[in-house]
């Protein structure tokens, strides 16, 4: 199962797009715009599994960056290798194309990352909900929710999924039965962002299905140019099992199955 990385990235304030889409592949991802403020992020909270570079580096940032990743062996990835040269370390990858998506997912799946574990005191419960969005729903809406979920189900040790289709959302929850439902009732029920809110599923599970996801997110959004596209449910590591839980005869099925 892919696993949600917390990366940091440095990229111009102006050209964020990459931030988006970690986002909406499930990952954490933490901007910054200069090299001094990831050397200070790293050194304050150290809990980062790789470094992305998109922005040009003159010869002392690279020089400076090249002694960091020496000592510290995080896996870190150059966008365009028309820039920054200047880094010459074995551990540095470098991807050609910024548009060529698959190589890049690619390159996140395969840091090596330990399975998430956790000690369960309580019977396991995996719940699922389907609803609808009030309003147009933005790259931007995505990511607020995704921070706020991801914060949330971090400190209430639920994990899960959630995705998005022309309007209508699922998301899948697991964690103990009193954490689950009351996320569910108390809180994402009574969200104004969406309407329609339907319990499909709640049921006891043996094991947790996105352990190392505090809030994934994938889409089958086919807009053109959309932040929320690159994905759809078929080749999604929860395809099979969203669609072994939900029947054909439940309502918000018919919108993710095609």
């Amino acid at each position: 199962m892919q696993k949600s990385h917390n990366i940091v990235v440095l990229e111009n304030e102006e050209t964020n797009a990459l931030a988006v889409a970690l986002y909406c592949w499930g990952h954490v991802p933490s901007i910054f715009n200069n090299i001094e403020d990831i050397f200070g992020s790293i050194a304050t909270s150290p809990d980062v599994d790789a470094i992305i570079i998109n922005i040009e580096l003159n010869a002392d940032e690279a020089s400076r960056l090249n002694e960091f990743l020496h000592k510290s062996s995080y896996p870190c990835l150059v966008l365009d290798t028309s820039i920054n040269r200047n880094l010459s370390q074995d551990g540095v990858d470098y991807l050609s194309s910024k548009t060529d998506i698959k190589k890049l997912v690619s390159w996140l799946d395969n840091i090596n990352k330990p399975e998430r574990v956790f000690e369960e005191k309580n019977p396991l419960f995996t719940l699922i909900y389907g609803s609808h969005a009030v309003g147009e729903t933005k790259a931007s809406d995505v990511i607020d929710i995704l921070k706020v979920a991801r914060k949330i189900n971090k400190e209430l040790e639920i994990t899960g999924v959630l995705l998005y289709n022309k309007g209508w959302w699922l998301q899948v929850l697991e964690g103990n039965f009193s954490a689950v439902t009351s996320l569910f009732f108390d809180h994402i029920q009574k969200d104004k962002r969406h309407t329609n809110v339907t319990l499909l599923v709640l049921e006891r599970t043996t094991e947790r299905h996105f352990a190392n996801w505090d809030m994934g997110f994938y889409s089958t959004q086919d807009e053109q140019d959309s932040n929320l596209s690159w994905t759809d449910l078929d080749t999604h590591p929860a395809g099979e099992f969203i669609k072994q839980k939900l029947t054909n005869a439940q309502e918000y099925t018919k919108y993710f199955m095609k």
